[in-house]
């Protein structure tokens, strides 16, 4: 499997985790709440996949 595949598939799983984690915390279950969290992990896996793909790349952490 090559690196970028790994990655995605990773920040898939982040994304997917991250919004069941939030919907099960929030404790409000309702249609209009699970469709905000869902447009909120992919955000989330996105994010994720950004900023893995930029450290991987450097191969280091950003600097401050």
């Amino acid at each position: 499997m090559l690196p970028s595949t790994r990655l995605k598939l990773a920040s898939l799983l982040f994304g997917v985790f991250w919004a069941l984690g939030m919907f099960w915390w929030s404790g409000a279950y309702s249609i209009s709440n699970a469709a905000l969290l869902a447009i909120c992990g992919a955000c989330a896996g996105c994010g994720w996949y950004w900023l893995m793909r930029g450290c991987i790349v450097r191969g280091r952490l950003p600097e401050h």
